[in-house]
Order: C-alpha cells, then structure tokens, then sequence
C-alpha cells in the first residue's frame, strides 16, 4: 500500500484503518478494511495487481472471452489481443473512479514520461523511493565494525523491507522465513571485513530495481580542461565499488545475478578487455589483481 498515492490514503484509507485499529487493540498486527463502499472488489483486485507489479491481468481462463480472439490467430496472438483489451477496459473505468472519487489511483510515469516500460519504470522508482524515503521500512540492514577486540561499534546502517529482500535472495529468504535469530527480530549483521557501505548500498539497491547504481563520483579538484584525467579517476572509483560488491554479492550467493552483472559493467569499463589506449593501460593493474584474488569464480578472466 505504500505505493498507493498518499491523497488516497490519506482521504480513504487512514480512517478505516484507525477505525478497525479501535475495534481490534487486542490484535494491533492485523488490520481489516471494508473500502466495497470506496471500490468495487473487481476494481480493487485488479488495483491491488498492479501496485504490486505494475500490470494489469486478463482472464484467460475465460473461454468465451478467449474464443472471440482466436479466430485468424494462433493461441498466443489471441491472448495477446484479448490482454490488450482487458488492459484499456480496466483503465478506463479506473480512470472514471478517479474522477468520481477525485484521487489518483494509478501512480503517473517518472517524469510524466510514456511508452511501454512506463509503469514498469515507475514501478521500479516507487520501490527504490520506499527504501531511499524509509516508507514502510521494517528491518535495518547493518554493518558492524569491531576495532582490535573491542565493543561492537555500529558503522552504518540501511532501513529496508523484509518482502524485498527475502523475494530477491535466498540468503536473506533463510534468515527471515527459517528458524535464525533474526527471523524475529529487525535488525540484521553483515560482516565489515566483505561489506563496505556502499557495496551494501548498491547491492540493496539492486534487490530494489534489478540494476547496478553506483553512487557518483566526486572530483577532487580536476581541472575542466583535464576531461580525459577526471573520466579515469570516475574509472577507478567505479571498478573500486564494482570489485567491492563482486565479493560481498558471492559472500550472499548471488553470482549468477549481482556478481555476472559486475563483470559485465567491468568489461563494458575496460572496452571488454580488447583495448590498448592509455585508460586501459592504467586500469589492468587493478583487473589483474581482481582475476587473481577470484580465479575460482572468474578462471578466464587473467586470459581474457
């Protein structure tokens, strides 16, 4: 719900819920709403869907809606062209809801843009916005630094959502859904020695959009007219961060995900390893000794 625009929780929402709140005290956890009055439920269904993974569905286990596809079509056109429908059906009377009850239902495309990947788009920035604004957060991921055996010293931490991090990994799946002690509690530990505060960043931020944001590169002092030297330091401070998650991504069990998606970034840095010209040169060092540290995961890469 929190992707729901915050006029129609406003409006509709917060007070039924405080409402409900006042009838169950006894049971805070569990709120019940009856918005019927507010939405139809076919509506709210289907609202419910899309807020959830930014699409709306069709029936097709309805054969008299499907059969008045098929003809001239093969079975995956057919419900291709009744999806179509269903879809420009649902937004029109969604759209008339909205204007009856004067609320955004469906929230509008990252910077009022179109096209297919829309809501998609949109979808993608909502989710990245509740962990980024802390909407709804119910866990802490931490890093916890321990100096020469002294007392644990808290050095960073990120508010996060237990459903987006069990859905995205397994290891954070076994921590909260089996029997570990952080199952029942809101906080979780990553080791300093893997985990930097910004591979952490980066790495949440991928279980959030499915794509690597590496947090800009800040110019000490570089002169405008030196653009080649600024673009390889902003080179370097990015395979830093890319080497730094590589291995806090396989410390989680994510190679075949967060860590394949580092080497192509890398390889897309270096000019996929083909290249002579003087950027190249100063960054091999750095890849060499990277492919020598992970060779059991990346035996190739040193050839390469």
């Amino acid at each position: 719900i929190a992707r729901v625009p915050q006029v129609f929780r406003n409006k509709y929402m917060a007070p039924l819920e405080q409402q409900q709140t006042a009838k169950h005290e006894e049971k805070p956890s569990t709120i019940t709403l009856d918005i019927s009055v507010v939405i139809p439920y076919t509506t709210l269904r289907q609202l419910l869907r899309f807020w959830y993974i930014a699409e709306f569905s069709a029936p097709l286990d309805d054969a008299s809606l499907l059969s008045s596809h098929v003809s001239g079509l093969d079975l995956e056109d057919a419900s291709s062209s009744l999806q179509s429908e269903v879809e420009l059906n649902i937004r029109r009377e969604i759209a008339a809801l909205e204007e009856k009850l004067d609320v955004q239902l469906i929230p509008v495309p990252v910077n009022g843009g179109g096209g297919p990947h829309a809501d998609a788009n949109q979808w993608t920035s909502d989710l990245k916005r509740m962990m980024d604004q802390e909407i709804c957060c119910d866990v802490v991921v931490s890093i916890f630094n321990v100096p020469h055996g002294q007392q644990i010293t808290n050095q960073v931490s990120f508010p996060a959502h237990r459903f987006i991090l069990a859905s995205q990994s397994p290891y954070f799946y076994s921590v909260f859904c089996t029997e570990f002690r952080e199952a029942s509690t809101s906080s979780v530990h990553m080791p300093s020695d893997l985990f930097s505060s910004t591979a952490l960043q980066v790495i949440l931020h991928y279980f959030y959009t499915d794509m690597l944001i590496l947090p800009p590169f800040v110019s000490a002092g570089t002169k405008k007219s030196q653009p080649h030297i600024a673009r390889l330091n902003e080179k370097k401070h990015e395979l830093r961060i890319l080497q730094k998650v590589f291995g806090a991504a396989d410390f989680l069990g994510h190679y075949d995900t967060i860590c394949k998606a580092v080497l192509i970034k890398m390889s897309l840095i270096c000019h996929h390893f083909k290249c002579v010209c003087t950027e190249c040169a100063v960054l091999l060092p750095s890849m060499l000794l990277f492919a020598d540290k992970n060779e059991k995961y990346v035996s190739k890469l040193r050839h390469k």
